[in-house]
């Protein structure tokens, strides 16, 4: 804290405001003493967040630092960096959990759970969508993953995957959602800028094949114009072409991708490295799922 002319006290960083002995300090930590209900309302902070209690159905909790739940997150939504949930996600086919780090939970069921890092869950996941930019792990007694869709850019470890039910249980490594997206969405947005430039290219074109005594105001206007969106849309484009690059490379690197089941894979189990699939017909024991010479295989787990 500060003193601001002579009777304020501002603040020299952010966080939340407290009065111990005596004094006013500002935290980087936000704790919360039970749930997030209605006796708390929605939680949007700068620093960490530590929830003593649960993030109860309908409440949001979004954190610039990490995010600590001693209890669930029951149909809630939490966002932060590095996200624990230690009596796991309930999602309820509404809750999601988002993290631009690690998501770290003892189970997850019909949740939505996005980690550009890792998920890491130590029990079992049921009928989700969960989307990791490297690595899911489901380890723990049970170590299952039943139903719904796991992608992880790098590799998906778990025990067992499926049920012997054949319950539709879809598996996707080497694949990035996030990346794949942004990838798409350049070479569109590279599309529209070449044909823009194009047209523009041809006005220009026309305007500077006349002599430029002959031009009516507006018209040596429009040529200005042109001239600085031809300049503005070339540096675009070569940002735009980077990045896409650098993408490329990201997507080759993740091609490596690997499933890895230490137990059953059963019927009703779809595998997917990168762009192939492989379904899967019989039950099959410790196994390790990857791509080689255009099609699915698989080798002993060790």
């Amino acid at each position: 804290m500060e003193i601001v002319d002579g009777n304020k006290l501002a603040a020299t960083s952010a966080g939340q405001l407290l009065l111990v002995g005596g004094k006013i300090n500002v935290s980087p930590i936000l704790e919360i003493k039970g749930d997030i209900d209605l006796s708390t309302g929605n939680i949007d902070f700068i620093g960490d967040v530590i929830i003593r209690g649960s993030v109860t159905d309908g409440f949001h909790v979004k954190a610039g630092g990490n995010v600590d739940v001693a209890g669930t997150v029951s149909g809630g939504c939490v966002e932060g960096v590095n996200i624990t949930v230690r009596m796991g996600i309930m999602g309820m086919n509404r809750g999601k959990v988002s993290a631009s780090g690690i998501v770290a939970a003892k189970f997850i069921e019909n949740a939505t759970v996005v980690a550009d890092e890792e998920i890491l869950v130590n029990d079992v996941i049921l009928h989700s969508h969960l989307s990791a930019g490297k690595k899911i792990k489901v380890s723990g007694k049970r170590g299952q993953i039943v139903g719904g869709v796991t992608i992880a850019g790098e590799e998906i470890s778990a025990k067992s995957v499926g049920t012997s039910l054949a319950t539709a249980t879809e598996l996707q490594a080497g694949v990035n959602p996030k990346i794949r997206d942004e990838y798409h969405a350049l070479r569109k947005d590279i599309k529209v800028v070449e044909e823009t430039l194009d047209q523009i290219s041809k006005g220009l074109f026309k305007l500077k094949s006349i002599d430029p005594n002959l031009l009516p105001p507006d018209k040596k206007e429009m040529l200005l114009k042109l001239t600085r969106t031809q300049f503005t849309l070339l540096g675009q484009s070569e940002t735009k072409r980077k990045r896409i690059t650098e993408l490329e490379a990201i997507l080759d690197d993740m091609r490596g991708g690997q499933i890895k089941v230490s137990d059953y894979v059963y019927p009703g189990v779809k595998i997917v490295i990168g762009s192939l699939v492989k379904p899967i017909q019989e039950t099959i024991r410790f196994v390790v799922y990857y791509a080689d010479a255009g099609e699915v295989k698989f080798r002993p787990f060790k």
